[in-house]
């Protein structure tokens, strides 16, 4: 099994990662660290506002160790990808990082982006968990956090992973189609990386 982590600042572009992948065809499958604190937020009746869902992580995290989300998310994995490509996104913490390498072949992938770019992208796009950004202070005040500024160990602490990821991209791409842009060709090129490095090892 390849696994494939990704992470990067808020609004950065990493689930376009995704796109990429589908856009080229490549066959693999695909979850999310957040898809296991917002079914917990739904057990729990909490509404999932972007800082609900950072609390909520930030105390699974207490509860299950730094790395227990990750823990959590590998669980989730079917047997029948056992020798497929998967994808693991939102990943937040370097505890998850250390996890994940440990589990196998495991390549993380950061995705960054100019902070106009990002807090553009997520006004446009609106998500649930986004409705409460909607001035430019504060959406600086959801990214700090997200970096790490303020957090303690166990919570986010994105610009740690960023720092420690085996390659970083950068997503300014205004391109209208995906597959003309450089944000494309990059995802690509490291991808084709990925498959030869495990090939060799």
């Amino acid at each position: 099994m390849i696994k494939i982590g990704l992470t990067g600042y808020l609004g950065s572009g990493k689930t376009t990662v995704v796109d990429c992948f589908m856009e080229a065809g490549v066959t693999f499958y695909s979850l999310s660290l957040s898809d296991a604190v917002r079914a917990e937020a739904s057990k729990r009746g909490i509404e999932p506002t972007r800082n609900n869902l950072q609390d909520l992580g930030n105390n699974l995290r207490v509860d299950f160790g730094h790395g227990g989300l990750a823990e959590l998310v590998l669980k989730m994995l079917p047997e029948n990808v056992s020798s497929g490509v998967v994808i693991i996104d939102g990943i937040r913490n370097p505890a998850e990082v250390e996890v994940l390498k440990k589990s196998g072949y495991f390549y993380l992938i950061a995705v960054i982006a100019d902070f106009q770019v990002r807090y553009d992208r997520v006004v446009k796009r609106a998500l649930s968990s986004d409705k409460s950004i909607l001035s430019i202070e504060e959406f600086r005040n959801a990214d700090n956090r997200d970096m790490g500024i303020g957090e303690p160990s166990g919570g986010q602490q994105v610009e740690k992973c960023v720092q420690i990821a085996d390659t970083i991209i950068t997503n300014n791409n205004t391109s209208a189609t995906l597959k003309d842009s450089v944000f494309y060709n990059a995802v690509l090129a490291v991808y084709k990386d990925i498959i030869r490095i495990n090939r060799q090892t």
